[in-house]
């Protein structure tokens, strides 16, 4: 797994900027997602502890378009009719359950300010509208898969029949004790850029990812000099 900057991310995507979170068909092949799980993330985000399954939470309508965005629902559709971001996914969720694809998305989780984590790809299987308190939010499923998608979508034969696990995804908190451990730098010479996390044990060879020993940080140079090597 790749931790890139912001710049880096945009330029992985091909856009200028990337100003919210929820980006439906960002580019010709997938949607973009960008999380967070860390205390005091705006949204109730959840991955779960072996990174296949990921909960992402629908957006808040704008603060000029509610004073309190948190006290109320959110919203499907814009005031002229047209659908929301939440509203787009949502259709492709849906629409999933009815046709013979999934509709697949990139997920960058935040790590700190300016640096993120490129968690592959994901397929968007269900999206709920479910009661929060003194409101309704969406929840959207997703689950992990392994291969670079060739298309805005992937046939579910394909991805149900695949025999590789996609035990490469760290979990969050994997990554955030990891980070902190490594201090944000290449364990062999500290460098602070094009930074990769590795597996001690590579889990093509039974390495587990949700054990934060036996993930470390690398820069892309010491990563290509191990390979798949066990040292």
């Amino acid at each position: 797994m790749k931790i890139i900057t912001y710049r880096e991310m945009c330029n992985q995507e091909g856009v200028e900027t990337i100003q919210r979170g929820m980006n439906f068909n960002l580019g010709s092949n997938y949607s973009v997602i960008l999380m967070s799980v860390k205390k005091g993330s705006p949204y109730n985000d959840f991955i779960s502890d072996d990174g296949r399954k990921v909960i992402y939470e629908g957006h808040d309508v704008p603060s000029n378009h509610a004073p309190i965005p948190k006290m109320v629902d959110q919203a499907k559709t814009n005031p002229s009719g047209t659908l929301t971001q939440n509203g787009k996914f949502f259709e492709a969720a849906k629409a999933s359950l009815k046709i013979d694809n999934y509709h697949i998305v990139r997920i960058y989780q935040k790590m700190t300010k300016g640096v993120w984590v490129d968690n592959f790809f994901f397929k968007l299987i269900d999206a709920d509208f479910i009661p929060d308190e003194n409101r309704n939010v969406f929840k959207f499923t997703l689950e992990a898969i392994n291969e670079i998608p060739d298309g805005s979508v992937v046939q579910k034969e394909s991805l149900d029949d695949a025999k590789a696990d996609h035990t490469r995804v760290i979990p969050s908190h994997v990554i955030q004790a990891v980070w902190k451990r490594d201090q944000g730098k290449c364990v062999m010479c500290e460098a602070t850029d094009n930074l990769h996390y590795d597996h001690y044990l590579p889990y093509s060879k039974g390495g587990s990812s949700i054990n934060p020993d036996n993930i470390r940080i690398l820069c892309g140079r010491h990563n290509l000099m191990k390979s798949d090597k066990i040292e």
